[in-house]
């Protein structure tokens, strides 16, 4: 499934205080993340997405991505496995002069469609199965 949702970044908002926007996904894993960046913002509008208090995008703990007329992909194998199935998408830019408004596309494969790995233990079992036949 895939689902959209537009962020729209006053001019000024502070990191400090973003704006924020809560995106209802399903139970399943998250294969690719769009983020959109129209021609504008050189830059100056940072995005950063959360579950709950996990930054999940980008990995790296207080930091954003940034752009400008550019869409930036990111493959990703996200489980959205406990509930509240939500992302947060958080903006700001500080410096900008003008508002900008990002569009963010998740892919969502649904988790009953996901191929279930067996248990570590499980796999253990059924290898020395293999060698006391």
């Amino acid at each position: 499934m895939l689902y959209s949702a537009s962020l729209e970044i006053p001019a000024g908002t502070p990191e400090s205080d973003p704006v924020t926007h809560s995106f209802d996904l399903t139970h399943g894993v998250i294969r690719r993340i769009w983020i959109v960046f129209p021609p504008g913002p050189r830059g100056e509008a940072h995005l950063a997405i959360f579950d709950q208090l996990h930054q999940v995008l980008p990995a790296t703990p207080g930091g954003s991505v940034t752009g400008d007329d550019i869409t930036v992909e990111f493959p990703e194998d996200y489980f959205m496995d406990q509930v509240p199935y939500v992302l947060e998408l958080r903006g700001w830019s500080p410096n900008a002069t003008f508002k900008h408004t990002l569009t963010v596309y998740v892919l969502v494969e649904a988790l009953a469609a996901v191929e279930i790995v067996p248990s570590s233990q499980n796999l253990l079992e059924r290898i020395a199965g293999v060698f006391a036949a």
